[in-house]
């Protein structure tokens, strides 16, 4: 990443001096190749015969590695933590986000768009979707055939065209129970959704991640 694209992204999210400039010495925009480079010759310009890949490099200590974290994982990190927040909805920046990048039919936008940041942001979204779900509230802010609220999201579970398929948790609760229409609880069951092990709803939603997260593998 150089300099200016930097200081953008500083400026656009209101973050200055929080985005790191150098890692083992060696300034960020410069690349592993650099960061490579001064471990074997202590230059960052000077290329070395090359003894061992960078895959074992970047191992942990008790590996046989150095420790050293790749830019990749380092970049999705951070890059996922501005996913988790666009996730959340609790700022105006998700808020704006979700407005700018997702369309009327509740998709994220697949085509370009000119930006520094979405092209990071959704490539986060994609890394973080098999370790997302929900813990069931009111339904109100979740997609009924997109989001993981019962394991695998439905979309991804039929491939189907699911363009024109609109509607939100809520529909299919009432009072706080599940009141799901016979022939669509006949389709959860064939799809392997069993309500009995989704718990009921509450009367707060919370986006969970990772281990918490009952994926389609579990059931």
């Amino acid at each position: 990443m150089s300099i200016a694209k930097k200081r953008k992204i500083e400026d656009f999210f209101d973050i200055k001096g929080v985005l790191p400039e150098r890692y083992l010495g060696v300034p960020l925009f410069r690349g592993e190749a650099a960061i490579g480079n001064f471990l074997w010759s202590g230059d960052l310009t000077q290329r070395r015969a090359i003894t061992l890949k960078w895959e074992s490099v970047c191992k942990p200590r008790e590996e046989g590695g150095l420790g050293i974290r790749k830019l990749r994982e380092l970049n999705l990190s951070l890059l996922m933590k501005l996913a988790w927040q666009l996730l959340e909805q609790k700022t105006n920046w998700s808020k704006f986000m979700t407005a700018k990048f997702k369309n009327k039919k509740g998709n994220w936008v697949n085509y370009h768009k000119s930006t520094s940041t979405w092209g990071g942001i959704k490539w986060a979204l994609q890394e973080m979707k098999p370790y997302i779900g929900w813990i069931v509230g009111d339904g109100t802010n979740i997609d009924l055939w997109r989001d993981s609220w019962a394991g695998q999201a439905i979309s991804d579970r039929v491939q189907f065209d699911w363009t024109d398929f609109r509607a939100r948790l809520s529909d299919i609760i009432t009072d706080g129970h599940w009141s799901i229409p016979s022939p669509l609880g006949n389709s959860f069951s064939n799809l392997g959704i069993q309500l009995d092990d989704v718990p009921p709803p509450m009367t707060d939603r919370t986006l969970v991640f990772g281990s918490q997260v009952r994926t389609a593998a579990s059931q």
